[in-house]
């Protein structure tokens, strides 16, 4: 039976999620685009991320998860993580974080941003990476209005293991935040690629226009998109 478990996660969870979020988009075209080399944009099994890549990915979900304004929620099967969603609050959502926890977080970053400098991720390419959240606060801005993306739910990630896909699990994922956003009678926005913007579209999502990022002369196309709540 599949249950769904919102932020807080506990520890245990991350490995898994590590390992979905890796396989899930393994081989796509966001991975080819941002990958430094061809190989490492295919993995197949989760024995195939080094342990190098686990840990600094590991690290940057943890990192999202402190954020007060992000939610994490996993779908589990007999326990495992099998899928999760992360979804960036609107501002006037951002959780209540202590003075403590706020020093502690931003440490946590300092720290892991020197860390990051001093032995930089090997297998993707940051000039790319930098582009692509560029064009993603560009689009946003152009499609939405400046600085309205503080007041939409944005639904960041949605992966599924791929031994669970077509099985209503990203689905489940997505219907936690359309419950959400609607008792609220707030939008979604989201970035979708090519493969999932027909799921998106049978959710009742329009498509606002195309983020367009390249980088000699490769371009990596995504689909912006928005739900807008029913009135009741």
């Amino acid at each position: 039976m599949l249950q769904l478990q919102a932020t807080p996660l506990p520890p245990l969870y991350f490995p898994g999620i590590v390992e979905i979020y890796t396989l899930a988009f393994a081989g796509g075209n966001y991975a080819r685009w941002m990958a430094k080399t061809p190989a490492d944009g295919i993995v197949e099994t989760a024995d195939d991320i080094p342990p190098s890549r686990l840990q600094k990915t590991m690290r940057e979900i943890i990192h999202q998860e402190w954020n007060p304004r992000v939610v994490l929620v996993c779908a589990l099967s007999d326990g495992k993580v099998i899928g999760y969603s992360l979804w960036i609050l609107p501002a006037c959502l951002s959780r209540t974080e202590t003075l403590p926890q706020f020093i502690y977080r931003k440490a946590m970053e300092h720290k892991d941003s020197i860390e990051d400098w001093l032995f930089p991720q090997n297998w993707r390419n940051q000039r790319r990476f930098i582009k692509f959240c560029k064009a993603q606060a560009e689009c946003a801005d152009n499609f939405l209005g400046k600085g309205r993306l503080d007041e939409t739910w944005y639904l960041k990630i949605l992966a599924v293991h791929p031994e669970f896909q077509r099985r209503g699990v990203g689905g489940e994922l997505l219907d936690w935040g359309l419950k959400q956003a609607q008792e609220r009678g707030e939008n979604i926005y989201l970035e979708s690629s090519e493969v999932a913007t027909g799921f998106y579209l049978k959710k009742g999502f329009k498509v606002l226009g195309m983020m367009v990022v390249e980088d000699k002369g490769d371009e990596l196309i995504d689909t912006c998109m928005l739900w807008t709540p029913s009135k009741l």
